[in-house]
């Protein structure tokens, strides 16, 4: 066993992606995919890999022998050594043609040209590349029958969102929230009233027949994210699915991610004897606007029916999935948030925006740290005003005071101008 073999062998045992490069088995604008087998997929006969660099897509690998706790691909990109670009990277092993497991590498790049990527198969899905661990359950891809089986005896659900106007989401960020279970590897969904999920992500990636998850004639990269699932009609009756639209990625950054816009949740439901498909209710996020909002909470001046809490001061509101935005006092006892400063790239909320004219973003200041207490009449639910202030600020203007009332649920709420 050279020294190469045992590093894998560590590796893999441990359960960390392997990750080496073999100048002699490699050329200038080539790489090497490391792919760790075992488990269920210690017998694959064939394993793919789907790779994504800009704008170039292809595919590589094919069939093996089984056995081999290692699969080498070499991947060749078309326009050379792609240097800092993010390489995108979705393997699938399969066996007699059935489909065993898949994992993927996101937002990987090589290190230099002739280098190497890892990709670890021994658990089912997920990408296990060091930087990036989140399990973002990527489909398989098979080069000789590229369309996902849909499972017997169940309906296809398609829904989908339009994200063109703002085109601030990226894979992994959206995901269908509701009343069901989802199982990623059949991609079926089971109806759980208590919301639990797991739920699915959404997509951008092509028509589920064509190698995707997205409704049949959707076109990958178009920022209209989508996914097919199914769902077993039941033997008698109606089974109702409520749902809304979760931003997974503030839901883990800030504790809140939901972005479903209205006041009612959707639902689609499946009868018993369904067979075509359904299309739920799906969303088009608007465009940002231009005018910023400032909201500032006088700790000076709250109201006196209670003893707060001001050791931690914090806020939330509709514009930014309800997530608490931390806040600092300014020195006076006076804690701001501004909407300008915590969107865009780079900034805590950069898949929110600016304000149209006649948009009412709720909002509601949190206090206290361990005690946390939303800045509310506990017997009436409702929002207090007391030490509360509003401004606007249209494109080209100052900032200037803006009315502040309460909204119909009770939360804090302005009209922008």
């Amino acid at each position: 066993m050279t020294v190469h073999e045992r590093w894998f062998a560590l590796l893999a045992l441990a359960g960390l992606p392997a990750c080496y490069t073999d100048a002699a088995l490699c050329s200038s604008g080539t790489a090497s995919l490391l792919v760790t087998l075992g488990g269920a997929t210690a017998g694959a006969d064939t394993v793919v890999a789907a790779v994504t660099v800009g704008q170039d897509q292809f595919t590589a690998g094919g069939p093996r022998h089984p056995g081999a706790p290692l699969e080498r691909i070499p991947l060749v990109f078309p326009h050379g050594y792609p240097g800092k670009q993010f390489i995108r990277i979705a393997v699938s092993a399969y066996l007699g043609g059935r489909f065993l497991a898949e994992a993927t590498l996101v937002n990987a790049t090589l290190a230099s040209d002739c280098g190497s990527l890892a990709v670890d198969l021994v658990q089912d899905g997920g990408p296990l590349d060091m930087a990036h661990p989140a399990d973002l359950g990527v489909p398989s891809v098979d080069l000789a029958n590229p369309g996902f089986p849909q499972p017997a005896g169940t309906v296809a659900i398609n829904f989908g969102v339009d994200d063109t106007a703002n085109q601030v989401y990226a894979q992994g960020d959206l995901e269908w929230k509701g009343a069901m279970v989802y199982e990623r590897v059949t991609r079926k969904v089971v109806y759980d009233p208590t919301w639990a999920g797991p739920f699915p992500l959404l997509w951008d990636d092509g028509p589920w027949t064509g190698g995707g998850h997205e409704p049949i004639g959707a076109i990958a990269g178009d920022h209209l994210w989508g996914i097919t699932v199914f769902a077993a009609p039941p033997a008698g009756g109606t089974t109702g699915f409520e749902y809304g639209l979760n931003d997974a990625t503030y839901q883990k950054a800030w504790g809140n991610g939901w972005v479903w816009i209205g006041p009612m949740n959707g639902a689609f439901f499946v009868q018993s004897g369904d067979r075509q498909p359904i299309t739920a209710q799906g969303q088009t996020f608007p465009a940002f606007g231009t005018t910023d909002l400032r909201l500032t909470i006088d700790t000076t001046k709250l109201d006196e029916s209670r003893a707060w809490d001001t050791s931690v001061v914090s806020v939330k509101g509709s514009a930014w999935a309800w997530g608490l935005a931390p806040l600092v006092d300014d020195g006076t006892g006076k804690y701001v948030f501004t909407m300008s400063a915590v969107i865009g790239p780079g900034h805590p909320f950069n898949h929110s925006g600016l304000f149209h004219t006649g948009d009412q973003p709720e909002f509601v200041f949190v206090l206290g740290g361990v005690g946390v207490s939303e800045y509310k009449d506990v017997n009436k639910n409702q929002a207090l005003l007391a030490g509360v202030t509003a401004e606007a600020k249209v494109a080209g203007h100052a900032f200037a005071p803006l009315s502040v009332m309460v909204a119909g649920d009770g939360n804090t709420a302005v009209t922008m101008p």
